[in-house]
């Protein structure tokens, strides 16, 4: 990926492969109070939290904190625990649907379920969680706040209708849209909602910014799907298919079935879930030749295109530069 900033010094931006975030002057904060936040514990806690860091991860939604916030000129104490803040709900929800899905590994690393086993890990997730809320309990952060609880509202409420969809081969794209929404999008627009609530008086740019997050959440979230079902998963970290396996069906796979030439077959085929490696194979080679796969990246690109038009009432600046081109990179990681 290339980096996103400008030349400017204040907005030099260096990507890191093997941490898979971007080092700028705000996350390198960011990464420092993580590790603050997440060394002060018992010395087992400790050891479970160190285990979760090394693991890094995008940061992408500190980091989208981080550019709002630039957008208006803020910097300073707040700015920073807001994106931590953001950082520790992802990190444990993160737990939480590693549970939920059974998984052996994230980001190529042991998760936390698999060595410690569910108990520690949900407690594990709760205690993230409460060190969110710490971060935000200042009266003046209460904005804040209240937007990040809307957003694990949404959250869950994706992650139960999502459970009670499983294996429903009636279900529509829209409702995967309004789901993925609510699981994915809705801690994004929060994170891209943190300069403007910081700054006050600025409803319109938070509005812009707000549907610039929205957008982006679809399209990441599409494009998580599409390394589910054709990614290699030492490139991305964890097992593939898992999302199938377990009777998920996400937008590629609702393409096939929207297709009357294939969706017979397609039928007939998830009726035998988790499926054997014959049946995977086909599936792969149906969503090929239907265009299902194409017609998904097409929809991920449309989504990318309507965030990035979101950008343009702000006046152009290094950071609007870097919402725009990190919109981009998420659509070059994929094919």
């Amino acid at each position: 990926m290339d980096n996103i900033y400008s030349d400017s010094e204040d907005f030099k931006a260096e990507y890191i492969p093997n941490k898979e975030f971007y080092l700028t002057p705000e996350l390198i904060q960011v990464e420092k109070r993580l590790e603050d936040l997440l060394g002060d514990g018992t010395e087992a806690v400790v050891k479970i939290c160190r285990n979760l860091l090394a693991a890094g991860g995008k940061r992408l939604r500190p980091l989208l904190a981080c550019l709002s916030g630039k957008i208006f000129g803020i910097k300073g104490n707040d700015l920073i625990n807001c994106a931590t803040a953001l950082e520790l709900i992802h990190m444990a929800s993160l737990i939480h649907d590693d549970i939920i899905d059974e998984a052996e590994t994230r980001r190529g690393r042991p998760s936390v379920n698999s060595i410690w086993g569910n108990q520690i890990a949900v407690l594990t997730g709760d205690f993230l969680f409460a060190k969110a809320f710490g971060l935000l309990s200042p009266s003046h952060l209460s904005s804040v706040l209240t937007v990040i609880t809307d957003a694990i509202d949404g959250m869950c409420q994706g992650e139960i209708e999502q459970a009670i969809a499983k294996k429903d081969l009636q279900q529509t794209i829209q409702q995967y849209l309004n789901r993925i929404k609510k699981k994915t999008g809705k801690l994004i627009i929060a994170s891209c909602s943190i300069g403007p609530l910081l700054a006050g008086n600025a409803s319109s740019e938070l509005f812009s910014l707000q549907n610039y997050g929205l957008n982006l959440g679809y399209a990441f979230q599409i494009i998580d799907d599409l390394f589910d079902l054709k990614g290699d998963s030492e490139l991305i970290g964890k097992p593939t298919n898992i999302d199938l396996d377990q009777g998920y069906l996400t937008l590629p796979v609702l393409q096939l079935l929207a297709n009357p030439l294939y969706r017979k077959e397609t039928e007939i085929i998830l009726s035998n879930l988790p499926l054997a490696l014959n049946s995977k194979l086909r599936l792969q080679q149906l969503m090929k030749n239907s265009g299902a796969f194409e017609k998904s990246f097409t929809q991920a690109k449309e989504f990318i295109d309507l965030a990035k038009s979101q950008l343009e009432i702000f006046t152009p600046s290094p950071p609007i530069t870097a919402l725009s081109l990190l919109a981009d990179n998420l659509l070059a990681r994929t094919f």
